[in-house]
Order: C-alpha cells, then sequence, then structure tokens
C-alpha cells in the first residue's frame, strides 16, 4: 500500500509485474488495523470458494485493508459487497453506513 501525505491518499493493489490497481481512498479516517484487516482479508478470501486464485485474495485483502482506512479504531466493519464492489472499482473507498 502506498500512502501520500501531502494529499492524504492511500492506494495499491498488485496485478502482475509492473502493473497496479489504484484503490484510492481519499478520506483516511485512521491507520490503525489496517495490517490486521490485510491479514484477515487473506485468511477469508482463502477459504471463500471463488475467492480462491491467489490474485483474487490478495485483491480481496488489499481492498480490504484499504476500507480499514475509513473506520475509526482498529476494527473493520466492511462488509463482502463492500470490499467486491472496491475491488471491481465501483467502490467510494468508504464503507457506507
Amino acid at each position: 500500500m502506498l500512502y501520500d501525505g501531502s494529499t492524504d491518499q492511500a492506494c495499491f493493489a498488485p496485478l502482475r509485474e509492473g502493473e497496479y490497481r489504484p484503490y484510492e481512498i481519499t478520506n483516511i479516517v485512521d491507520r490503525v488495523g489496517a495490517g490486521d484487516s490485510f491479514a484477515a482479508g487473506v485468511i477469508f478470501a482463502s477459504s471463500t470458494p471463488g475467492l480462491d486464485e491467489l490474485q483474487e485474495i490478495v485483491s480481496f485483502a488489499t481492498a480490504s485493508s484499504c476500507l480499514a482506512h475509513s473506520i475509526p479504531g482498529d476494527m473493520n466493519y466492511s462488509t463482502r459487497a463492500e470490499v467486491e464492489a472496491l475491488m471491481q472499482g465501483s467502490g467510494s473507498g468508504r464503507v457506507n453506513r
């Protein structure tokens, strides 16, 4: 994940060698728990049918980690649908509540 302090934006999702998908989080609320959210995303995706390809696991975990930046505290309350929306490029980069 890349964080640009001058614009307060985070993004990064590796696709293939030299290719990346940006997950732009324009309103970072808190950075605490992003690593835990990545690890949880790996565990969830690797144990979920349909998300068992390595690229899908990494993309799901990265999107989950990015969404954690939009939630105060160290708990990631984002849903699978919100994570997958961000993976597909249709999410806002914020958890919708």
